[in-house]
């Protein structure tokens, strides 16, 4: 089958969502729309650069409007979404202790576990740092508020 064709993109994707095990939706079993989308634009992406083709624009931008509008029906897929999770010290915490204690992974060099261990750290000054400054926008926008550092 050749994914550049929209027929055949619609049987793939149907393939792919009846395939899709559920996680969210246990009551019904049903797989959710957002987890078929991820999945059909990580095999268009394997396809194009396994099949050195590309996947024309309008075939490519009907897959997700085709998911969620008609797909959802056919099989059906749930519109549930996963709750939002935040990195807290003791997640935070948890990473770390994974990272030094309990990877059992065999690194050619240790340096490498230090790098990971920084590039973590990066991460987390940088999501502060952005934080910081949205509080501080929301801050400018109220007069007579104050600022408190996150």
């Amino acid at each position: 089958s050749d994914l550049r064709n929209m027929e055949d993109m619609k049987h793939i994707t149907e393939a792919v969502g009846r395939a899709t095990p559920y996680t969210l939706d246990k009551e019904l079993k049903r797989a959710t729309v957002k987890t078929v989308r991820n999945k059909m634009i990580k095999l268009m992406s394997i396809w194009q650069r396994k099949t050195n083709l590309t996947i024309p624009p309008e075939v490519h931008d009907s897959v997700a409007p085709y998911i969620k509008d008609v797909l959802r029906y056919t099989i059906p897929l749930s519109i549930e979404e996963k709750a939002l999770t935040f990195l807290t010290i003791e997640s935070y915490v948890d990473m770390e202790e994974l990272l030094w204690q309990h990877d059992h992974h065999n690194y050619v060099h240790e340096g490498c576990r230090v790098d990971l261990s920084a590039l973590l750290k990066t991460n987390l000054v940088l999501l502060k740092y952005i934080a910081t400054l949205s509080q501080a926008e929301r801050l400018l926008a109220v007069p007579n508020a104050d600022f408190a550092p996150l």
